[in-house]
């Protein structure tokens, strides 16, 4: 489990990118608050503009992962 964490935190040089924990983290928070709210614990309403920012920032980190995957891909050695 520790390494397949680190494998999903990690880049393909091995670094720690703080984008994917924000959106790991963030797309948690949501889950949580939403499992929350449906089993009834949480009754009374929420800030509306909280919860969009959350969802927007959890779109623009995985958004910007998945950019940077694809354009800073693997360079030819040749050139």
């Amino acid at each position: 489990m520790k390494k397949g964490l680190r494998q999903l935190i990690s880049d393909d040089k091995g670094i720690v990118s703080s984008k994917r924990v924000v959106a790991i983290l963030c797309v948690l928070i949501l889950c949580l608050f939403f499992i929350l709210q449906g089993c009834g614990v949480i009754e009374r309403e929420f800030d509306v503009h909280l919860l969009d920012a959350l969802v927007y920032i959890a779109m623009v980190c995985l958004f910007g992962t998945s950019v940077e995957k694809i354009s800073f891909g693997k360079k030819n050695e040749n050139t």
